[in-house]
């Protein structure tokens, strides 16, 4: 059994074996997959006489960091070997040039493929940082094309120009796997500059990718009494500078170029004055085809061009392309800024020349006009009072200098979290997609406001009652959610709590009324709800007491009514009483009158 799971195999390996006192057959066979395992036929040899054979990258045999299974089959008497292992590496390292893409395929099986990108000295600006952009990323697809493998690229310095051993701990700075995205960048913070950049892709299958390198220099100023001098690498292609013109009258100036060595390369100018330019956008260009001669490149900024100003920033791309050879060694040019008559600003670096060099100019702060550091998503603190820290765009926080998004805040815009209703997280952070992790069963589709199907109370931890994992045994619609009881309303011709079966088998009889309750069929009883009993849930209390109530206030009424009515024959007695009383003594009277009368 070989071990290869720490090594890296660049292309092919040769085993070779040495057999002692042996005149018989021997048959060589391996695997990648256990001793047990499908095994390969490699060669067939005879005799003692050392032998050896090649496992090639593009046979069955080859496994990428793997364990590689051997078995030596002999046809004679046991005998005594020797083996040994050389690993082959036929293929050159290819070095990437800056902003020029490379288009890339791998094999049908775990393969590597390795480039390096050279990493100039600073003269051309300080380097910021190193982007490696992947597009058009196309993976092998395993388990019924429904998974991708990943594809991983590992990244590392050297001074030598050599393929990086992935797995040397020490040798690999940046590991970054992709697993579905089409496209997908990596940067780097972490630069040394005059020295390789080592790239390694890492594929499981059948893969695709275009790669693109970019070195993020930052901008120099360029002042009319300092001209730049440097050096550039031939796998550079350009780099930028700036100027700012003030002057209080009318001025032309002159930028130019020049490339001082005797190398085979073009060289081209192009200026702006609100961007850095391209050849796909700028104002002003100059261009020199390549030669192998010395040659300068030079624009006059005037009055003639419908953007000139007297009082602007002016951008400046070099480009210096198609070296004869590729190599490290690099092309000398120089950059200058000529100005008549000395009427130009010479301002420091950083300085405003609009205000006499006396404060800073946008994007440079401190009493030293230092540079800000990139803010990405959000604006410097600038000016001589400014501090440099980043104030951010809303949702971006300032410990990532503008780049990462703030605690509940996802996606690349860094736009706010909806609310998960204080039952799960939001999945935030720049490749997060703002949906909600619930906690128990809550339904991340509700924004964790509301239970999972089959699922119901307060807490969503009550699961509907199930056959397996059937709710309402699929014969029913349970009561489910929040504010649900978790109750099955079964379909016609089914019962029980489960709705698992069938109306003629039903275990309770009398059958229970369907909407006061279910039957609990492993017991044969009703399990009755919201206050209804009996046997069969027909009788309900609350009913009951509504109907005490009612009799009860029957029974009042009545009572009242007679006590009303006898209320009011004792009043009609009383006042019969008394027109009899009155009238006897007007009786009286009349007589007592009569009688006077007669006399």
């Amino acid at each position: 059994m070989l071990d290869l799971t720490s090594v890296v195999l660049y292309e092919d390996y040769t085993l070779s074996l040495l057999l002692q006192n042996y005149t018989g057959d021997v048959t060589v066979r391996t695997s990648r997959h256990s001793f047990r395992g499908q095994w390969e036929d490699v060669t067939t040899h005879r005799g003692a006489s050392p032998f050896s054979f090649t496992v090639a990258r593009d046979s069955p045999e080859f496994g990428l960091r793997t364990v590689q299974y051997l078995l030596l089959e002999a046809s004679a008497a046991a005998t005594t070997f020797s083996l040994s292992m050389v690993y082959c590496n036929n293929t050159a390292v290819p070095v990437l040039h800056d902003s020029a893409p490379i288009t890339s395929s791998s094999p049908p099986h775990p393969a590597l493929a390795s480039f390096a990108f050279w990493v100039p000295s600073e003269t051309t600006g300080a380097l910021q940082s190193i982007t490696l952009a992947f597009t058009n990323v196309t993976y092998h697809w395993t388990h019924n094309h429904t998974v991708a493998a990943p594809i991983t690229v590992y990244c590392g310095y050297s001074a030598t120009l050599q393929a990086l051993d992935v797995a040397s701990s020490s040798a690999v700075i940046s590991t970054t796997s992709a697993h579905y995205d089409s496209a997908f960048t990596i940067k780097l913070q972490r630069t040394t500059v005059t020295s390789y950049l080592l790239i390694a892709v890492e594929t499981q299958g059948t893969a695709g990718f275009t790669l693109t390198p970019t070195l993020a220099f930052s901008p120099f100023l360029l002042t009319p009494s300092t001209p730049i001098k440097g050096d550039f690498s031939t796998y550079q292609t350009l780099f930028n500078s700036f100027v700012f013109l003030y002057s209080p009258q009318y001025t032309p100036i002159t930028i130019a170029v020049s490339k001082l060595s005797s190398d085979y390369r073009s060289l081209s100018l192009l200026v702006s004055n609100d961007h850095y330019p391209t050849y796909d956008d700028y104002d002003w260009i100059a261009r020199a085809d390549a030669s192998i001669e010395p040659i300068t490149v030079n624009v006059t900024l005037s009055r003639n061009h419908p953007k000139f100003c007297n009082k602007c920033k002016y951008y400046i791309t070099v480009y210096l392309e198609h070296a004869r050879i590729e190599s490290i060694h690099a092309t000398q040019f120089l950059l200058a800024y000529i100005c008549p008559s000395n009427q130009c600003s010479d301002c420091p670096e950083g300085r405003d020349p609009d205000m006499q060099c006396q404060d800073c100019l946008s994007d440079f702060f401190g009493s030293n006009c230092n540079a800000c550091g990139d803010c990405h998503r959000g604006k410097c603190k600038d000016g001589m009072a400014g501090d440099g820290s980043c104030v951010c765009d809303a949702g971006f926080t300032s410990y990532s200098n503008c780049t990462d998004c703030k605690s509940g805040y996802f996606g690349l815009d860094c736009a706010e979290c909806p609310s998960c209703n204080g039952h799960g997280s939001c999945q935030d952070g720049l490749s997060g997609d703002g949906s909600c992790v619930c906690e128990n069963a809550f339904d991340a589709a509700t924004y964790c406001s509301d239970c999972l199907s089959g699922y119901y109370g307060a807490e969503c931890v009550l699961s509907c009652p199930r056959s397996g994992e059937r709710v309402c045994s699929d014969n029913g619609v349970c009561d489910d959610g929040i504010d649900g009881l978790g109750r099955c309303s079964c379909q016609e011709d089914y019962v029980g709590l489960k709705c698992d079966t069938r109306y003629a088998d039903d275990k309770c009889l009398p059958h229970c009324f369907a909407k006061n309750g279910a039957c609990d069929e492993e017991r044969g009883v009703c399990v009755c709800w919201d206050e209804h009993t009996g046997e069969d849930c027909n009788y309900s209390l609350a009913e009951s007491v509504n109907l005490y109530v009612l009799l009860g206030l029957l029974v009042a009424a009545s009572v009242v009514s007679l006590l009303f009515i006898a209320r009011v024959k004792i009043q009609s007695r009383k006042k019969q009483k008394t027109v009899e009383r009155k009238q006897m003594i007007v009786d009286k009277d009349r007589k007592i009158v009569s009688w006077r009368a007669k006399a």
